[in-house]
């Protein structure tokens, strides 16, 4: 029976049964292959949304930061202008 079977499927396909089974394995292989690569590229793109989430929050507070500074200089310059001094420096001498 299976050597009729082999000898119809090569008589209609012109593959061997054999090398078309062994093909079809493969194929099953890359196809699981291709679900790991593809799960983990999903996962590094979740990983990388949260490190650009981070960046942003990092970024954001880097800036309030800067504006924090910026008022603290003015400030600073606005006490000095109202002491007389033109810059810090003259307050150093």
């Amino acid at each position: 029976m299976k050597k009729f079977r082999n000898w119809l499927f090569k008589l209609l396909t012109g593959y061997d049964l054999i090398e078309y089974e062994e093909i079809l394995r493969y194929s099953v292989h890359v196809n699981k292959r291709s679900e790991e690569i593809l799960d983990l590229a999903a996962s590094i793109n979740e990983d990388n949304k949260r490190i650009l989430e981070n960046n942003r929050e990092i970024l954001e507070t880097n800036q309030k930061v800067l504006d924090i500074s910026n008022k603290t200089i003015k400030d600073c310059r606005n006490v000095l202008a109202f002491c007389g001094k033109e810059n810090i420096n003259e307050t150093m001498d």
